[in-house]
């Protein structure tokens, strides 16, 4: 039985390179959806899906079409933490902190306006 499991590298290229080897392990199903009409199929339900083609005609085992979408999914779940990771996200203490501003710059106008 094998094994693959999901891991962090050094770089972006590293990481590419490490999806694309984990993917390679389905090389007949890449050989396949590279025969597909359509360059952007889902390979579910989309129109000369060479994927579906073989799963209707017995060529391909379900359960390994399963298993490639499964570990797709992972890597495309795994590049965007990773994407986000890269982010500066501000925390909720800071977005609270600059509401409560922008308030009292409000209030603050208004007063100046009142005055005049």
């Amino acid at each position: 039985m094998r094994e693959f499991a999901l891991w962090a590298g050094g770089g972006q290229d590293e990481e590419a390179d490490q999806s694309k080897d984990a993917l390679d392990t389905f090389e007949d199903i890449a050989e396949l959806a590279r025969g597909c009409r359509f360059q952007n199929c889902r390979h579910i339900a989309d129109a000369g899906c060479k994927i579906q083609q073989a799963l209707s005609e017995g060529e391909l085992d379900p359960g390994r079409v399963r298993s490639y979408r499964s570990l797709a999914r992972e890597l495309a779940i795994a590049a965007q933490r990773e994407k986000k990771r890269g982010q500066m996200n501000p925390d909720a203490d800071t977005k609270r902190r600059a509401k409560r501003s922008d308030r009292r710059e409000g209030k603050r106008q208004l007063r100046e306006m009142a005055d005049d």
